[in-house]
């Protein structure tokens, strides 16, 4: 039997794994890239609602101690928000921007954010931010703004991330696998091919030298 080719037997394994792992390009991709990110909105988008309403609920119920001005009023009303781990601080100011009370889970020193007050929330690291005014009808008595913890979020979509690259390698060390098992038997299969493709084509010139010997 005829030697394998190991040029030829490299080159078809390495054919069989584009064949196993090119149909899978797209759909990896879609999941290491898209996925995530898309993923990751949105948790942004569920928390910024949730952040809103918590944030808007804090300033309907803060208008009686900002509009007195009664820090500890208002600070029992903002320490409830340690009911959430998300929440990082929730903080009362005057309409003039001065503090009245804070709430702070951890070292923290917010700074009033008066022109975005009723504009949405926006992000800042692993903060997301919300302020709202304080109103009595419409007059402005003073603020509320709370911050908001995104590292939940981050690491969710890091995890996601990771994990997908995970089943990517997974998914090629398996294609490759393939191609190397594949690839030998084919490789095998066409070597005996050959040989026998071989050995027919002497025998006829063996039974047409002989039938040329016979006539001649």
């Amino acid at each position: 039997m005829s030697k394998l080719d190991p040029g030829g037997d490299a080159l078809l394994r390495l054919r069989i794994f584009l064949l196993v792992a090119a149909p899978l390009i797209l759909p990896i991709a879609f999941t290491i890239f898209f996925v995530p990110d898309r993923q990751a909105t949105s948790l942004r988008e569920e928390a910024t609602k949730k952040a809103e309403a918590i944030t808007q609920l804090f300033a309907t119920n803060a208008v009686s101690a900002i509009f007195v001005e009664d820090p500890t009023g208002l600070e029992a009303l903002l320490v409830t928000a340690r009911a959430d781990p998300d929440v990082v601080y929730a903080a009362g100011f005057g309409k003039d921007g001065k503090p009245v009370a804070l709430f702070k889970s951890r070292e923290i020193k917010p700074a009033l954010q008066t022109a975005r007050a009723g504009g949405g929330a926006w992000e800042d690291g692993d903060l997301l931010h919300v302020a709202a005014a304080v109103k009595v009808g419409d007059q402005l008595v003073g603020y509320i703004q709370a911050g908001f913890s995104l590292e939940k979020i981050h690491a969710q979509a890091s995890a996601f991330r990771v994990t997908a690259i995970v089943l990517t390698v997974v998914i090629l060390v398996i294609a490759a696998l393939i191609a190397l098992v594949l690839g030998r038997g084919f490789a095998r299969l066409f070597a005996q091919l050959r040989h026998s493709m071989l050995q027919t084509a002497r025998q006829v010139d063996e039974v047409v030298n002989l039938l040329a010997a016979v006539t001649a």
